[in-house]
C-alpha cells in the first residue's frame, strides 16, 4: 500500500463518453448550520435519471473553499451500488466531491439517478489542511483495503473511499464495503470486495483522509445495527445537538467479510445533527447474517 498527498483523487473518475452522457449535473446552494469550521456550507447536485449502468456526479465547492465531505443517495432503485464517495483538494479546477455508482451485475431496468452534496469550508477555516490518499495493491484477491493516515498532530475532518477498476465494463464486479475512521480520528480505511461471482481482473481500493489541526469537539462517532439476515438495514450515527456533521462513512461486514460482496450501500445521507446510511442485499439475497455500521465526523 502507498500513501501520498494529492489534490484530485476524484479526477480519476474520467469515464467514457457513453457514461458521461448519463452524468449531467445541476448545482444549487444548500443552507448549513454554524460549526467549529466557520463558513461551512453545502452545494447540491444531481445526475441524469435514466438506465445507464454506470454514472458519476462531481460537485465543486465555490472558489477559495475546500471539500471535506459530502452525501450520496441513489434514487429510483436500491439495486445500485455506491462505488466511490471522495472529497478532493483544491487546485486549478477547484475542490469538490466525486461520486460513482453502478448497477449490480444483473442490472436493472429502472431509471435511477445520483443525488449528492459537497460539504465545503473556506481555506482560512481549515488550519493545517492536507489530503492524504492511499491505495491498495492493484491485484485480484477477493478483498482489498487501503489506509490513509494524517500527519502527526492532525485529525480527520473528512473521509472518502473508492473501489476502482480499469474498464467501465468491470463496474459491476466489485463493491465498496467500507469508508471508516479509526477511533482516534487519525486515519481512514477504505475496503472493497469482489461480488459473489468473483472477478478475474485486477482492481484496487483508494482511501482519502482530509486532515486539519484539531478543532473544537472534533471526533468520530459510530452506530451499528444487529448482525442478522435482514434484507435492508439503516443506521444513524449521531453527533451531539451542538455539533455538526462534517463527513460520513460506513462499514459492511458479513460472511467472508464485506457481506461476501452481496450487500451494498445506496445512501450516505444527513439528517439533523447526524447521518443516515442505508444498505441492502443484492437482488438474489444473502443467506448469511451481515451488519451495517455508519460513521460521522463531528465537531462543535
Amino acid at each position: 500500500m502507498s500513501t501520498t498527498t494529492s489534490t484530485h483523487p476524484w479526477r480519476r473518475f474520467a469515464l467514457t463518453a457513453a457514461v458521461l452522457a448519463g452524468a449531467a449535473t445541476s448545482v444549487a446552494a444548500v443552507a448549513s448550520p454554524a460549526s467549529a469550521v466557520s463558513g461551512l456550507q453545502e452545494r447540491g447536485g444531481v445526475s441524469a435519471s435514466n438506465s445507464v449502468a454506470l454514472k458519476q456526479l462531481s460537485i465543486e465547492c465555490p472558489p477559495l473553499q475546500n471539500a471535506i465531505g459530502g452525501t450520496a443517495t441513489i434514487v429510483g432503485t436500491t439495486q445500485v451500488r455506491i462505488l466511490a464517495a471522495v472529497p478532493s483538494g483544491s487546485g486549478t479546477s477547484g475542490s469538490g466531491f466525486g461520486i460513482v455508482a453502478s448497477e449490480q451485475e444483473s442490472g436493472t431496468t429502472a431509471n435511477w439517478r445520483i443525488e449528492g452534496t459537497v460539504i465545503c469550508a473556506p481555506n482560512s477555516s481549515l488550519p493545517g489542511l492536507e489530503y492524504q490518499n492511499a491505495q491498495s495493491a492493484f491485484s485480484s484477491p477477493a478483498s482489498l483495503g487501503a489506509t490513509a493516515t494524517c500527519s502527526p498532530g492532525k485529525r480527520v475532518i473528512g473521509m472518502g473511499g473508492e473501489a476502482w477498476y480499469n474498464n467501465p465494463s468491470d463496474r459491476s464486479q466489485v463493491v465498496l464495503t467500507g469508508i471508516r475512521p479509526n477511533a482516534e480520528g487519525t486515519e481512514v480505511t477504505a475496503t472493497g470486495f469482489e461480488d459473489q461471482t468473483g472477478f478475474s481482473g485486477n482492481w484496487r481500493t483508494y482511501a482519502t483522509a482530509v486532515c486539519v489541526n484539531p478543532v473544537a469537539g472534533q471526533h468520530p462517532v459510530g452506530a451499528a445495527d444487529g448482525f442478522d439476515s435482514d434484507a435492508a438495514k439503516s443506521v444513524a450515527p449521531q453527533c451531539d445537538s451542538d455539533e455538526q456533521v462534517h463527513s460520513l462513512g460506513f462499514d459492511l461486514t458479513g460472511p467472508s467479510g464485506g457481506g461476501a460482496g452481496e450487500t451494498h450501500v445506496h445512501r450516505l445521507g444527513k439528517a439533523g445533527p447526524g447521518g443516515v446510511i442505508n444498505a441492502v442485499e443484492d437482488a438474489d439475497g444473502l443467506s448469511g447474517s451481515w451488519r451495517l455500521r455508519g460513521y460521522a465526523i463531528c465537531a462543535n
